[in-house]
């Protein structure tokens, strides 16, 4: 078998490639993409994995010597290497006699070269990103020690949402030696075209000579021959008219890196970058795209708006006229009143409800009062503040001017009062104030009428795009003002009966409409809510922010996202600074899966709330979901603990640390991620919140679970179940109804384990979310896998694969991959099983996923065993065993010493096998699970028939026998079926026949059926039973060439040596004489050799000599 870093594939000769050719059994070209110097690309099917790739298929011509092959395959191999989302990723290489193809990520995009741009000066933006990403790429492709010497539009991909993919990594470098051109002359420096000398600074006039042309649409030498190419490169300076006049932040960059002398280029991709970015970058456009799911809580919960129309009123101030620069961030404080008293505090809620739906601006962030209130408390502070106090708010809030209110109930009026205050100067100047004595049921429409006077003091009132909201009328103001006072004092009858009055009184209004949405929208009414939301679009003005915001909703409760994402974009056009509104639109984007752009809402929601710990804490939970691991942790999540801890805010602090044990779990750092779930859940009880303590407790479980502690384990899931049922959270349940089939399983119980995943299965059918039941299907394909119902354990694992791969849900794919893989394993096809290990394995450990990783490598190291590779084996095992311990991960540690011992034991090598026996029976490494401890037994007894102590290992199988009958786990069943048939055979004794449940199994499980076969064909040719033999290797040959290298292969050799020679009998052939046993004593140690002989020559006995 080749090696694991070897993917170079010699296949039988293929013709032909045009649109429907299928090569190698496995790729169906769909389209041709394009032609280039070195071949052509086609869209290709990937009939195993089905997904599509890009395949290219090299010149004919170009692979004429084994030497130029082999610097094609190398340079591939490197190519390999690289992960970076802006290089395009290649998978593996294939070789026959008449073609040789690579296969690649497809992406659905252009070439640069045929990028068309709109209106140069209004793409600046793009332009700067395409930079920023070609010079990422160029800078990881040198970070792997590649030089690309061929970078030029041509290879350079640009998907639909401005994402650049670098292509042909190395191509050019492995071709020169045969083209004797290792470039595209356009776009290369001048030493390349005198020397073809390729070095890192020859890449950087490349890149200036591509951006250069995508900015001026032409080249900076635009000359037909090489020579006169060359001469102009060398003697003249690039034309930069039309850098200077309208670019002129990137003047230095082109001049230094189309220099003609490599040491005049800037000296790394620092000084490059730096070069690129020396102006002051726009904001970033919205980039659409899916991301990937965080299995650990929801992303945003839905912020609450309250649509209000209130009458406008002019009055007199004693406004200040000093402004402040835009846009700036303002802190509500919440109003304290003199003397506590209902309707005191009804008023207070209703002025505070009012204020913040009447202060909308473009260019002032609002940091509500809710928010401001909530930070008080944490932290102690109460009315009248200090000065160092209200510095101390503003600095933990990022705020500039703090606006303060005052209420004080007269007789039938109230006075009313606001203050402005600047948090940035020294003597905390006041900007604006305004006081005055109202009537009660003009209240709201003073308020309202205030905030707006309060924004055109700060140049802040106008909000582009939107139109002006009609003006509720005075008569309606009680009315309305009695409706929000029953909303905020939670009286549903109350407020129900007096939004109805408002909607038969004012029927042309939508305030009611609005409220009353929102009102069942938060109770899941979700018909009413629809119908309400439909009335509000109605009755709203046209295109006003109200009209925007209901038909968002509407659209989102319809389903129809793409006209709920228009809106959403023209609110957040002229609101950019509302937190609540985006962590809105993130709801959405999250629950369309577009994860990317969800992210860039919130990382640009960070760069103007930089104090909201939320924004943190969500970016956090963001990057888990797309495996970026190591910056949710190191970033977003420890600046979210850092502003949680400064707040003294429990609730948040604790939702941080379970994303954080989240984060470590992910990485199968399972000891680590302990802590972390049970300080959250400590938390979570302090402050009394049910669904913290519900998540964290089901996590928690969990990784208690994976580390073996069962007792505490179940403990901690079914109070987990508790919670979630008294929350009426489906999503809840289902997961940790899962994470109880996963302990029964653990524990050996495989029906009731298919009982908790159906369970689990039915719950998310309901929900109707199909992240979610992807991983109800991934369970289920698994347990009828270990139940050895292969064909509906298939069933489930390809629909998980489809649903993976719609959701582009990268840890789905690999974990089903895995588990097919193993599957293929059983099934005798290794070739499959080992392209779906590697591939799984290279894609977990490029999104960091330490365990998937492992695992992967592990069972690559079991193939090398059962191909007879035994000492890679041996030694990658050893390697694999002591990773696991050091990421305390004991239940693969244990796996992984199971798979050893069997190793020793197939290769002769007793004495190491009876050490790591030694080792799995001590305390600290005793397996856990079920099947674990039970395969132990099995390899005890093999060790015992190895030093013929017969008597002691039929006692220990009788054992087996009874533990088996009381808690089955059919794959080891067969397993000592075929034990027994062996110690029959040790003791003179005939073998059985096997059950119809061990005929099934047999009929799936591969290695298991070829040892059958081999038993059974022994003893014929031992009895000459010539046709019997010629009976069992028909069987078994075919199961022999799907696997292609079996470690004994030997044995059926010699049996058909045998057959063709009836030498067997008369004992003139050994075992050992065959070709195929000679080729693997190679892989023998030498001291190991002797014994290995011994036993394979060992003759069985004959019927008659029993």
């Amino acid at each position: 078998m080749s090696s694991a870093d070897d993917v170079t594939q010699v296949l039988s000769a293929i013709s032909g490639h045009s649109p429907g050719t299928v090569l190698v059994e496995r790729f169906r070209l769909v389209k041709l993409l394009g032609n280039g110097s070195y071949g052509s690309v086609f869209l290709a099917d990937d009939m195993h994995l089905h997904c599509q790739v890009a395949l290219k298929i090299l010149r004919a011509d170009l692979l004429q010597t084994p030497d130029a092959t082999d610097k094609v395959r190398q340079e591939i191999l490197v190519a390999r290497t690289i992960s970076h989302p802006n290089v395009i990723r290649v998978h593996d290489f294939y070789l026959s006699a008449e073609h040789a193809f690579f296969t690649m990520d497809y992406i659905d995009g252009c070439t640069m070269a045929s990028l068309q741009l709109d209106n140069l000066e209004t793409s600046t933006e793009i332009v700067t990103q395409l930079g920023i990403q070609l010079i990422a790429a160029t800078e990881a492709v040198h970070q792997q020690g590649i030089l690309h010497c061929d970078i030029s539009p041509h290879n350079i991909l640009v998907a639909a949402d401005n994402r650049l993919y670098l292509t042909d990594l190395g191509l050019a470098s492995a071709m020169q030696d045969v083209t004797h051109q290792s470039c595209t002359p356009a776009y290369s420096a001048p030493e390349v075209l005198q020397t073809a000398a390729h070095s890192q600074a020859s890449d950087y006039y490349a890149v200036a000579s591509t951006l250069y042309q995508l900015i001026t649409g032409t080249l900076p030498f635009a000359h037909t021959s090489l020579a006169e190419q060359l001469s102009a490169k060398l003697r003249q300076q690039p034309d930069l008219t039309v850098i200077k006049r309208h670019f002129p932040q990137w003047l230095t960059f082109f001049s230094e890196n189309l220099a003609a002398y490599p040491q005049h280029r800037s000296r790394d991709a620092a000084r490059l970058k730096q070069l690129w970015l020396q102006a002051p970058q726009p904001i970033r456009k919205r980039m659409q795209g899916l991301g990937l799911m965080l299995g650990a809580g929801s992303l945003a919960l839905l912020s609450t708006f309250w649509l209000w129309y209130v009458q406008r009123e002019t009055m007199d101030d004693n406004t200040q006229t000093q402004t402040l620069t835009l846009p700036l961030t303002m802190a509500v404080m919440p109003i304290y009143p003199a003397l506590e008293n209902t309707q005191q505090r009804a008023l207070i809620e209703l002025v505070q409800q009012v204020l913040g739906e009447a202060l909308r601006s473009s260019n002032v962030r609002i940091i509500p009062l809710q928010r401001v209130a909530t930070t008080l408390e944490h932290l102690g502070f109460t009315h009248p503040l200090t000065e160092r106090q209200l510095r101390d708010l503003g600095n933990l809030l990022g705020a500039d001017v703090l606006l303060s209110q005052q209420l004080t109930l007269l007789e039938r009026k109230v006075d009313l009062a606001f203050t402005v205050t600047e948090l940035r100067q020294p003597l905390l100047p006041v900007l604006w104030s305004q006081r005055q004595t109202v009537e009660k049921d003009s209240l709201s429409a003073v308020v309202s009428a205030n905030m707006d006077q309060l924004l055109q003091m700060l140049r802040s009132h106008e909000a582009p795009g939107l139109a002006t909201a009609t003006p509720l009328p005075a008569a309606a103001q009680p009315l309305y003002q009695q409706v929000v006072l029953a909303r905020t004092q939670q009286d549903e009858a109350a407020f129900l009966a007096g939004v109805s009055r408002l909607q038969q009184s004012f029927p042309q209004l939508a305030v009611g409409y609005l409220m009353a949405a929102d009102w069942h929208q938060q109770r899941q009414n979700w018909l009413q809510a629809e119908q309400a939301y439909a009335q509000a679009v109605q009755f709203a003005a046209a295109n006003s922010y109200d009209y925007l915001l209901a038909a968002a909703r509407l659209a989102v409760l319809q389903e129809r996202y793409t006209e709920a994402d228009n809106h959403y974009q023209r609110l957040l056009a002229a609101k950019p600074f509302d937190t609540s509104l985006t962590l809105e639109y993130v709801e959405l984007l999250s629950s369309q899966s577009r994860y990317a752009l969800a992210s860039e809402q919130l990382q640009r929601l960070a760069t103007t709330d930089k104090t909201n710990p939320e924004i943190f804490l969500q970016l956090g939970k963001l990057a888990i979901r797309t495996g970026d691991i190591n910056r949710a942790v190191d970033e977003y999540l420890l600046q979210a603990q850092v502003l949680y801890t400064r707040l003294k805010d429990k609730a948040g602090l604790a939702d941080t640390l379970n994303a954080l044990g989240v984060a470590m779990q992910r990485q199968g750092k399972f000891a680590e991620s302990v802590p972390h779930y049970q300080e959250a859940l400590s938390l979570f009880q302090q402050v009394d919140l049910l669904s913290g303590m519900a998540k964290a407790s089901s996590n928690l479980g969990f990784v208690l679970l994976v580390s073996g502690d069962y007792s505490q384990s179940h403990d901690a899931l079914l109070q987990a179940i508790q919670y979630y049922r008294q929350l009426q959270d489906n999503y809840g349940l289902a997961v940790t109804t899962d994470y109880l089939g996963l302990l029964e399983e653990e524990l050996g119980n495989y029906r009731k384990a298919q009982n908790f995943y159906n369970e689990a299965f039915s719950i998310r059918t309901r929900l109707d979310d199909s992240w979610e039941l992807t991983d109800s299907l991934i369970n289920l394909g698994y347990i009828y896998f270990v139940l050895s119902e292969f064909e509906q354990s298939q069933v489930y694992l390809k629909q998980a694969e489809q649903t993976a791969v719609v959701n582009n849900d990268a840890l789905s794919l690999i974990k089903v991959r895995q588990i097919l893989a193993q599957l293929k394993v059983q099934q005798g096809e290794w070739g499959q099983a080992f392209q779906l290990f590697k591939i799984s394995g290279e894609d977990a450990a490029a999104i960091d996923l330490t365990e998937e990783t492992l695992i992967a490598k592990a069972f690559l190291a079991k193939l090398a065993g059962l191909h007879g590779n035994f000492t890679q084996a041996e030694q990658q095992l050893l390697s694999f065993i002591e990773q696991a311990e050091q990421q305390a991960n004991p239940r693969a540690a244990v796996e992984f010493r199971l798979w050893l011992v069997e190793l020793y034991q197939h290769s002769a090598q007793y004495t190491k096998a009876a050490q790591q026996l030694a080792l799995l029976k001590q305390e600290e490494r005793y397996p856990s699970n079920n099947e674990q401890r039970q395969s132990l037994r099995l390899l005890n007894i093999y060790q015992l028939m190895a030093s013929a102590n017969l008597k002691a290992a039929t006692e220990q199988l009788q054992q087996l026998q009874l533990n088996l009958q009381q808690q089955p786990l059919p794959r080891l069943d067969v397993k000592m079926f075929l034990v027994t048939q062996q110690l029959n055979l040790l003791q003179g004794q005939p073998m059985t026949a096997p059950t119809a449940e061990h005929d099934a199994i047999l009929l799936h499980h591969v290695p298991e059926r070829l040892l059958w076969l081999e038993l059974q064909a022994r003893v014929a040719a031992a009895s000459g039973d010539r046709e019997k033999v010629t009976q069992l290797l028909n069987q078994a040959i075919p199961l022999l060439r799907r696997a292609t290298s079996y470690w004994r292969n030997f044995s059926f050799e010699y049996l058909q040596l045998c057959l063709n020679q009836a030498r067997c009998q008369d004992q003139a052939m050994k075992v050992s004489d065959t070709a195929e046993f000679k080729r693997l004593l190679k892989n023998l140690p030498d001291e190991a050799q002797a014994a290995f002989i011994a036993r394979e020559n060992t003759p069985l006995r004959s019927a008659d000599d029993r």
